[in-house]
């Protein structure tokens, strides 16, 4: 083998490990495992407050906001995952990577696109008691993670958990009911008994032991009544009121088209809370607000030129609180260039075929041109 071989098999071999450590090298930097994840720039730096439901059970979906932004180092989107028993070590994304809500310098939204144990069935685990831990990365396009905002949140039992820092849920007031009945049954027999034993003397206390009943029995009822406004108020309400551009007031469920802009008005939170705002179906993290002292909020919304055809709803969420609007998106997005058949238009294909057909005449004129000179001049000859 001629030494011109050797030099140039020499290269080729130096040139394929110059492009393997380079390999390396980037595979290193995309893992989130391959180098010291900075915290977070806001204040307490790289940890995660719950928005919205702190406490509850698995069949729960809750919001957080980070402590500050992504920071300027590269990072364009972020996303979710969940460590902790049955997930992958390297964490199940409860949040695919969006840009909604993303900022450089101000604290970011996120909230899960699965309720707890779906992801735990997608994962093929289930929840168990212990603690799990919720991160925020800020990511490139490439997957790099250059920020992490972090938290932990343990489960008491296979259903209920609480976040760092909040008490676990109390048990549902079941038992508030027993005193309600219990009430009745145990002053009936009292009053039977004065009754029966002193017909004549004991009228009045009768009316007394009778009064008494009632009166006992009032005050469960009371507190029944009372309970059933509190565990409602976890319910999402879709008593949101609206008005379109034009300051005409939307219908329920009104029918939207990308690009149009609505002003909601939504109460019932407590007064200065922060206020999430999630868009459903596919999740995405709004701009959150605060509502005001009247524990009220003025939502200025307007419909993403991407938002798919059908129902969708926009969430605000405050603690305990959550209120839903419902509206239905219909025609395709702005610039897609498609019909109401849904096929691309067709209309530079009817261009293309008459200037092909315009062209052919022209080719063929000439020939016709170039056959007649050719005629005269044999014509000509012979003569």
């Amino acid at each position: 083998m001629s030494k011109l071989k050797y030099r140039r098999l020499y290269a080729a071999a130096a040139t394929i490990a110059v492009a393997a450590a380079t390999t390396g090298t980037l595979l290193l930097a995309s893992s989130p495992a391959g180098a010291a994840i900075p915290p977070g720039t806001g204040a307490g730096g790289g940890k995660l407050t719950p928005t919205s439901l702190a406490t509850g059970t698995d069949l729960s979906a809750p919001t957080v906001l980070t402590s500050g932004g992504c920071g300027t180092d590269g990072a364009d989107s972020f996303l979710m995952r969940l460590y902790g028993h049955g997930f992958s070590p390297d964490g199940f994304v409860i949040l695919t990577p969006t840009d909604a809500g993303f900022s450089t310098t101000n604290p970011i939204p996120g909230s899960f696109g699965l309720i707890w144990k779906d992801a735990a069935t997608q994962a093929g685990t289930v929840i168990q008691a212990g603690e799990y831990d919720l991160r925020l990365q800020c990511v490139d396009t490439l997957g790099t993670v250059f920020t992490d905002f972090t938290t932990s949140v343990v489960f008491s039992d296979a259903t209920h958990y609480a976040f760092a820092g909040f008490a676990p849920p109390t048990s549902p007031p079941a038992t508030s009911t027993h005193p309600t009945t219990t009430a009745p049954h145990t002053s009936a027999p009292a009053t039977t008994k004065a009754t029966t034993t002193k017909p004549h003397t004991t009228a009045p206390a009768t009316t007394k032991v009778s009064t008494t009943a009632a009166h006992t029995s009032a005050a469960p009822t009371t507190n029944a009544s009372t309970a059933a406004p509190h565990t409602t108020a976890a319910n999402p309400s879709t008593a949101v009121d609206g008005v379109d551009a034009s300051g005409n007031a939307l219908s329920d469920s009104p029918a939207l088209a990308p690009g149009d802009s609505v002003t909601l008005s939504v109460a019932g939170f407590a007064p200065g809370a922060t206020v999430s705002a999630t868009l459903r179906s596919t999740p995405q993290s709004l701009a959150p607000t605060t509502a005001d002292a009247s524990g009220a909020i003025s939502y200025n919304f307007s419909v993403p030129s991407t938002l798919e055809a059908g129902s969708h709803t926009l969430t605000f969420t405050a603690g305990a609180v959550s209120r839903v609007f419902d509206f239905t998106v219909s025609g395709d997005p702005a610039g897609t260039g498609t019909d109401s058949g849904g096929q691309l238009s067709n209309t530079g294909a009817h261009v293309a075929v008459a200037g092909g057909i315009g062209v052919l005449c022209i080719v063929a004129g000439g020939v016709a041109v170039l056959a007649g000179r050719r005629r005269g001049l044999l014509h000509g000859r012979r003569s």
